[in-house]
């Protein structure tokens, strides 16, 4: 099966969570993620199947996955669910199955100006921001043009 056809299930369920609470991320339970999948796209998975699916679907930057743990002096280290991110790649797919993920994309652009900004403070003996970008691709090679102006 296609790493599109397995990432159209996943993160619709994905951008449904992020909607709901209004974030950018979502840390749903593998479970909760099955369960999500079953009632909304009609896929029965078991835990294993949703794991090689989830890497697939991040192997192919439609999604960032960050592990969360949390350090007890007296259990150990305890496991909390995983952080999932919609990149930039997967709200383009999305968009490319008919989700309205137009503000998203914006939000995330936008965003990627910023801490390109931020970049650019950061480099010292730099006289021009054009000369600093000149070298650096941002959101694709067409938009790097208007990035300099």
């Amino acid at each position: 099966m296609s790493p599109i056809l397995r990432a159209g299930p996943i993160l619709r369920a994905l951008h449904g969570i992020n909607k709901k609470y209004q974030k950018m991320y979502c840390y749903p339970s593998q479970k909760g993620l099955l369960g999500l999948l079953e009632t909304w796209q009609g896929l029965s998975l078991s835990i294993a199947t949703l794991n090689r699916w989830l890497r697939v679907v991040e192997d192919n930057e439609y999604l960032k996955r960050t592990r969360r743990i949390k350090r007890d002096p007296v259990k150990g280290i305890l496991f909390k669910s995983t952080l999932y991110h919609i990149t930039l790649k997967g709200y383009m797919e999305l968009a490319k199955m008919g989700v309205n993920v137009w503000s998203e994309i914006k939000g995330i652009k936008s965003q990627g100006l910023r801490l390109a900004a931020g970049v650019v403070k950061k480099i010292r003996g730099a006289k021009k921001l054009g000369e600093i970008l000149e070298g650096m691709v941002f959101m694709g090679g067409s938009q790097k043009t208007a990035l300099i102006k």
